[in-house]
C-alpha cells in the first residue's frame, strides 16, 4: 500500500504537485494545519486552497484522509491550541 503524507499545508499549494506525482497512491493522509500561514499568502487565496482540499477529499473520499491540526484547532477558538500565525478570520 502506498500512502502519501502531507502535513503542514498552510495555505501553500505544493500537495496539489505532490499527489499529481504520484497519482498511483492508495492513501493521501493531510496530517492538518491547512491555514494559519507565516508567509505573505492571503486569507483569500488560503480559504481557496482548503476549498481545494475539500473538493479533492470529495472526490476521492476513500483515498483522502483528513486531519486536524493544531493550527485548525486554535481557529475552532480552543484556548489550548493557540499557535502563532496568520489569522484568517
Amino acid at each position: 500500500m502506498k500512502i502519501i503524507a502531507l502535513g503542514d499545508i498552510h495555505g501553500r499549494d505544493c500537495w496539489k504537485d505532490i499527489v499529481t506525482k504520484h497519482p498511483d497512491a492508495d492513501k493521501y493522509v493531510f496530517l492538518g494545519d491547512y491555514v494559519s500561514t507565516h508567509e505573505d499568502i492571503s486569507s483569500e487565496v488560503q480559504c481557496i486552497n482548503l476549498r481545494n482540499i475539500l473538493d479533492f477529499k470529495t472526490a476521492n473520499p476513500d483515498k483522502v484522509v483528513l486531519l486536524r491540526g493544531n493550527h485548525d484547532m486554535q481557529h475552532l477558538k480552543y484556548s489550548w491550541a493557540e499557535c502563532s500565525g496568520y489569522d484568517i478570520r
